[in-house]
């Protein structure tokens, strides 16, 4: 994770860049793995789409970690 983000940072336009700190984020997420929360990959996504980097193809991908962000809010 801290590689692609170093990366990202290195080219802020570069959409494939951007993705590769999302999917990291959310394989950390489904892993509940180094603290990593739903609501990282929802903060990381919505900035990319912000930034107008978000891929068309990935946008169902947001709508996703959304609900699982709410999900993980909800206590049980």
């Amino acid at each position: 994770l801290a590689i692609r983000r170093r990366l990202a940072e290195r080219d802020p336009g570069s959409a494939q860049a951007q993705r590769d700190v999302w999917v990291s984020l959310w394989r950390l997420a489904s892993m509940d793995a180094q603290g990593v929360r739903w609501q990282d990959v929802v903060d990381q996504l919505d900035d990319i789409e912000r930034r107008g980097l978000l891929l068309p193809s990935d946008a169902h991908f947001l709508v996703e970690a959304r609900a699982l962000a709410a999900a993980a809010q909800t206590p049980r």
